[in-house]
């Protein structure tokens, strides 16, 4: 436990840097937008639908001393920090290496959502964001129905986008049979570990059960149906119990085929909505995809293309493609580690260091400057240059290591 809360608060210490980079090097998102009715949350007037529903972050900085912009920003960067120390501490537990963990936390504040709530002041999704994390390793200790609902509960009072535990738990459930993150699928190797084989950031109990990032495959079915009953109910129970004014443009107030429609066109059409949906993540989603391809099972693979196209298909159901694809933070941020981390531990560390150095570019480029990328010819090239480095960066690991392809164009 020890050595657990020590990574805690290291990977707190690199979340807060973060946080610290981004607001001295990012491009403040100056528009008010949806933050307009989370104010009116925090002046205690119904706000409209779905913004309405969301009264936790507001609430949260009503009781706060510092001021509606310096409480909602304070309420914000602790959310986003504690969940970077979260973040560290599950992905260290599920792959058994430190390291995993720390690079976690080093995508976690190289992605968007950490950019985009770092720089931005009045939002609600953070504290959703740090429950679903907490959610997650919840999952994994097999704690509580109740107490997973209890998380999930909480955590829609942020956002309705909590919901993504459910559909991630029972996805784990369905394709379970994973081993233990980082060990070999094929042979022997894919036996379950002995209590005595548990590494030190592993606690003996959980050798027999670690699959996947989430630990839907060990609660029963029953357990999964009661959970997801209960959320839902709690949703329908918010939706008649906090009053709100007429919607605005969402799920909540057209035709499912009106709303396809309508972020069609706001996103461009598909092949710009499906560039958005890429965005969301960049490279990291690349290298979180290459571990799951090279050196993850079937049914962790399986679990995570579930996962990944239930956000896709959710991003249909509003404008903010980016914001929507948030959810898969958890599992992206720990396979780009996975990746990363084992170029590191086989001795190719300039190929790791050069991985991270990817990520970070591209973070800066178009989530630290979001606004002026969306209208720059040019930070788009950028990014799609960055995005391409991957990629091949990606496949000439597979082959063998760059090492090798420079010694070839050498000779």
């Amino acid at each position: 436990m020890r050595r657990l809360g020590k990574l805690f608060l290291m990977a707190c210490l690199l979340a807060g840097s973060f946080a610290t980079l981004w607001l001295a090097v990012g491009e403040p998102w100056e528009i008010l937008a949806d933050g307009a009715h989370y104010v009116e949350i925090y002046r205690g007037e119904p706000a409209a639908a779905p913004f309405g529903y969301r009264v936790l972050t507001p609430l949260l900085a009503r009781v706060l001393p510092w001021g509606m912009d310096g409480s909602f920003f304070i309420v914000t960067i602790a959310c986003l920090v504690l969940a970077g120390g979260v973040l560290g501490v599950h992905a260290a537990r599920v792959s058994g290496l430190r390291a995993t963990g720390l690079l976690a936390c080093a995508f976690w504040g190289l992605s968007f959502p950490f950019v985009y709530y770092a720089t931005t002041g009045i939002r609600a999704d953070a504290p959703m964001l740090l429950l679903l994390v907490v959610a997650y390793v919840v999952s994994v200790r097999c704690a509580s129905v109740l107490l997973l609902l209890a998380l999930v509960a909480v955590g829609m009072l942020a956002h309705e986008l909590m919901l993504i535990l459910l559909p991630a738990l029972w996805l784990d459930k369905v394709f379970a049979g994973t081993p233990v993150m980082g060990q070999s699928c094929r042979g022997a190797a894919c036996r379950r570990p002995r209590a005595s084989q548990a590494t030190p950031l592993q606690h003996p109990r959980e050798t027999d059960a670690l699959r996947t990032t989430t630990g839907g495959a060990r609660y029963g079915w029953w357990s999964l149906v009661v959970l997801a009953v209960g959320a839902l109910g709690f949703l329908v129970f918010t939706h008649w119990a906090i009053p709100v004014k007429p919607g605005a443009l969402s799920y909540d107030s057209m035709t499912p085929k009106a709303l396809l429609a309508f972020v069609l066109q706001y996103s461009g059409g598909l092949p710009k909505h499906a560039m958005r949906i890429y965005a969301a993540w960049g490279p990291a989603l690349v290298f979180a995809g290459a571990w799951l391809v090279r050196q993850g099972t079937r049914g962790e693979l399986r679990a995570f293309v579930g996962l990944f196209l239930v956000a896709v298909a959710a991003t249909f159901l509003a404008t903010d493609t980016l914001r929507v694809m948030e959810v898969l933070y958890v599992p992206v941020c720990i396979y780009a580690a996975a990746f990363v981390g084992g170029l590191w531990q086989a001795g190719r560390r300039w190929a790791a260091v050069i991985a991270v150095a990817v990520q970070a570019a591209y973070a800066f480029v178009v989530f630290g400057h979001l606004r002026t990328f969306e209208t720059s010819p040019v930070m788009n090239g950028i990014a799609a240059g960055l995005s391409v480095a991957a990629v091949g960066f990606w496949l000439l690991e597979r082959r063998g290591g760059l090492g090798r392809f420079i010694c070839k164009s050498g000779a």
